[in-house]
């Protein structure tokens, strides 16, 4: 029995546009980028309120833009700018939208597409400081190629001005926002409400990581952050120290550290000196200041020998850590 010899039709394979093309979809299909809760806060109903009536009377200004199906696994349907002007064409009862689908990001890496997302919510709304600050600090590491929350000493003089001239900031209020971006979200979120103060944000930030975690744990269960944040941070709370006091504990802690670690610093973790790299960075740079003054400084200008004894200790702990190795200690 013969067979009939099997017919091929050449199915010509959906070319995928090379530019963004608009569509009409369906406002329920539309996907909440992954980072959206990470970097940007939803609007109050009050204001989604304002902007539903604006888009109900003006119309729709700037289309919502979504990824198509990527290489980068995101879904499709995935909003990357346009959370809040989706929600507020639901509250006006809208079933659909026109969108602009980003099919020239159709190949592209999950950096490049993280980068578009926070420029374009960065540019759309108005942020408060910490969540300026926040969005500058994770544009700064996908330049560098690296993973969120990864700070490395080298770029802190860097990092510390860039995000200084998007916040307009500068000095000690400065520091403590890059401080507090250490924080556990739940604490940054706090901050933002202004449930609890700048520089208490920040001084959870160094707190132990079981200790953060309690922290969180309590907040998420609906507790008061000032309560809950007071209760951890109550030891410091009244605690004021001069500038010549706080030089004195300052040496007396490096002198343990020199001695305890200062052979050890290669059998530490590589994770380890991660964890505490925000911390080892700007104390090099309060170290650097210091030992700059002490060694300019007029003698006349170091009223309290603070700065001379500063650098006695130094050499005093260096020559007791040398007669300690010669004991064999």
């Amino acid at each position: 029995m013969k067979t009939a010899p099997s017919v091929q039709t050449d199915q010509p394979k959906r070319r995928i546009p090379a530019k963004p093309i608009e569509e009409t979809q369906n406002l329920n299909d539309l996907v909440d980028h992954p980072l959206q809760q990470a970097f940007f806060d939803a609007l109050s109903e009050e204001d989604l309120r304002a902007l539903a009536d604006d888009i109900r009377r003006n119309g729709l200004r700037n289309k919502i833009q979504v990824l198509p199906r990527n290489a980068s696994a995101i879904p499709p349907n995935t909003i990357i700018d346009g959370h809040q002007r989706r929600n507020a064409l639901l509250m006006n009862g809208e079933k659909t939208a026109k969108v602009i689908v980003r099919y020239d990001l159709t190949d592209a890496k999950p950096a490049e597409i993280e980068r578009i997302f926070l420029e374009a919510n960065q540019n759309r709304r108005h942020l408060d400081p910490l969540a300026q600050a926040r969005v500058a600090l994770r544009q700064i590491e996908l330049e560098k190629n690296r993973p969120r929350q990864l700070f490395r000493a080298r770029d802190h003089d860097e990092t510390r001005d860039r995000v200084g001239r998007i916040l307009g900031m500068s000095g000690r209020n400065l520091d403590r926002y890059l401080r507090v971006l250490r924080a556990p979200v739940e604490v940054q979120n706090a901050l933002r409400a202004k449930e609890i103060r700048l520089i208490d944000a920040g001084k959870v930030a160094d707190l132990a990581e079981p200790t953060k975690a309690v922290i969180v744990k309590r907040l998420r269960a609906g507790e008061a952050a000032k309560i809950v944040i007071g209760e951890y941070l109550a030891g410091d709370r009244n605690e004021t120290h001069s500038a010549k006091s706080a030089l004195k504990y300052l040496t007396r802690q490096l002198a343990k550290a020199v001695l305890d670690l200062g052979d050890r610093v290669g059998s530490i973790a590589i994770s380890s000196l991660r964890m505490h790299l925000a911390d080892l960075s700007a104390g090099k740079v309060l170290l650097d200041k210091l030992i700059r003054r002490a060694a300019t400084a007029n003698p006349s200008d170091d009223a309290g020998g603070g700065l001379k004894k500063l650098l006695e200790g130094v050499a005093g702990h260096r020559v007791r850590r040398k007669a300690d190795l010669n004991d064999g200690i």
